[in-house]
């Protein structure tokens, strides 16, 4: 091979290695520009969305007064995403359903009059959704006032008893007391102090709860009544 021709190969590998080390440069600045622009949407997120639980807690009452209770209570999960559906990238089923695992639901009070107040708690857990969604959520002042519950009939349980005082065989002074209640009350007792007494002698009559954990005032309320009193005496005859 002459030298002409040795010169001629050099210089085309020469010319052939600048041009690839030219792509690999540009394809290189391409690469950056473009991490540049992903990193720089990536730090420019929308204001999180201020969400006040007040708006969508839901609370009823139901029964008698004095032994009511909060029903169909909760957060209206809902209403709440397709409201802030933008904040929470949309408001599939599957959305919900994610935000609703949030919220640990209970109430302070059970056994409820009108005019108590209430308070629903959500747990702590909600608070995570700001991590996971675009939401800022505020839980305070969950409180409600009861309303809406039966009023009780109010009566006197003794209007219903009937006491008797019997001779006894033995032809003493003394007298067998029993009574009767014709009124129909389904979770109270009712009892003598004594059984056998003497004439001018004193017997009391008590109305007890018959549940668990109830006073005899909140048993009458289970049939709807207020009683006037659930205790009385009456001198043997």
């Amino acid at each position: 091979m002459n030298t002409f021709n040795l010169t001629k190969i050099i210089a085309s590998l020469t010319c052939c290695i600048m041009l690839c080390s030219c792509g690999r440069t540009n394809n290189s600045n391409v690469n950056n520009n473009n991490n540049t622009s992903s990193q720089t949407s990536k730090n420019t997120s929308a204001p999180k969305v201020k969400i006040n639980l007040k708006d969508y807690a839901l609370m009823g009452f139901k029964g008698y007064d004095t032994i009511g209770d909060p029903s169909n209570y909760g957060i209206d999960t809902e209403k709440m995403v397709q409201d802030n559906s933008e904040a929470f990238g949309g408001s599939t089923p599957a959305i919900i359903s994610d935000v609703s695992e949030y919220f640990d639901i209970s109430i302070d009070k059970h056994l409820l009059s009108n005019g108590d107040v209430i308070h629903m708690f959500v747990g702590d857990r909600y608070k995570e959704l700001s991590d996971k969604y675009n939401v800022d959520i505020n839980a305070d002042g969950l409180e409600f006032t009861v309303s809406g519950l039966t009023e009780l009939q109010e009566i006197d349980p003794f209007d219903s008893a009937e006491v008797t005082f019997t001779d006894p065989l033995d032809g003493t002074q003394s007298r067998i007391c029993s009574f009767n209640i014709m009124g129909c009350y389904k979770w109270v007792d009712c009892n003598i102090d004594k059984g056998v007494a003497n004439i001018g002698d004193t017997v009391k009559i008590t109305f007890t709860s018959a549940l668990e954990g109830r006073t005899v005032e909140q048993a009458f309320a289970e049939d709807g009544f207020k009683p006037t009193q659930t205790e009385k005496e009456y001198i043997v005859e």
